[in-house]
């Protein structure tokens, strides 16, 4: 008679890297409880308003909370600090908020989801203020958590910047054109793909990951830096460890949009 529910259910419908360390829910008809070990779920009361879908495990067939149930128990959990994770940045918005961001990000990605099906489907679910601020923050075309973040502190570094608008998921291709965020012109070839960009200035950050560390991926990242160079691209890498160095990061950012307007301006 159980659901499982919040970040559990999270990952069972497909949604995992955000459910470490996050404690199993349960919703059942016992009294309501928090997690008092790592092998106790925490039980929240179950109500006749709660649906089930089913999920195939292996050979079980386990209920679980429908998404938009599932999305709006995990922003609570996060509201009320039940759940956590590392953010890599000290930026100016709350921790919450920055997470809650990463987590609609990615469930619009691997969900298929947009901005207004979630508001619809949270409709009285989660507070709409709250919410409308985090889907202010979001983009739906974000891939990772640290891409999220990248997107928050650039933002932020240019938040007094008239005009300037960075954008996800821009494709350059080796032509030199330039195509809509979250777009790919199969008649192209893809030089290389922007986590953030924008693209009057022509100014594009990446994120790096653990596998830009591997031989191969650096050779390729190397090559694409020298193409990119040649068509009149400033380009910014990032790290975690940049992330980690908020202030400078975002010092780095500003000066490279500051060095493009100077440019534009020089050459109107």
């Amino acid at each position: 008679g159980s659901i499982v529910a919040e970040w559990s259910a999270l990952a069972l419908l497909g949604l995992r890297e955000f459910s470490d360390s996050a404690d199993t829910t349960l919703l059942c008809s016992s009294d309501v409880r928090l997690s008092a070990s790592t092998r106790a779920p925490t039980v929240r009361r179950r109500t006749k308003k709660h649906q089930a879908t089913d999920v195939i495990v292996g050979s079980f067939t386990i209920p679980v909370t429908p998404h938009m149930d599932t999305l709006a128990g995990c922003l609570k959990s996060l509201a009320n600090r039940e759940h956590a994770w590392d953010t890599l940045a000290d930026l100016d918005v709350d921790a919450v908020t920055v997470m809650s961001v990463q987590l609609i990000d990615l469930f619009c990605k691997s969900f298929g989801v947009t901005h207004s099906e979630i508001r619809t489907g949270l409709a009285k679910r989660f507070s709409a203020r709250t919410l409308e601020k985090y889907l202010a923050l979001s983009c739906p075309l974000a891939e990772s958590r640290p891409e999220t973040i990248l997107r928050l502190l650039i933002n932020e570094a240019v938040a007094d910047l008239p005009g300037v608008r960075f954008e996800s998921q821009v494709p350059v291709y080796t032509d030199g054109t330039v195509g809509e965020p979250g777009t790919q012109d199969k008649h192209r070839t893809l030089l290389t793909r922007w986590d953030i960009a924008e693209r009057k200035l022509m100014v594009g950050v990446q994120y790096d990951g653990e596998h830009h560390l591997q031989r191969k991926q650096r050779d390729k990242d190397a090559e694409i830096t020298a193409d990119v160079t040649s068509l009149g691209w400033g380009q910014l890498r990032t790290s975690a460890g940049m992330l980690r160095k908020t202030g400078e990061t975002k010092q780095r950012v500003r000066s490279a949009v500051l060095h493009a307007l100077a440019r534009e301006q020089a050459a109107s």
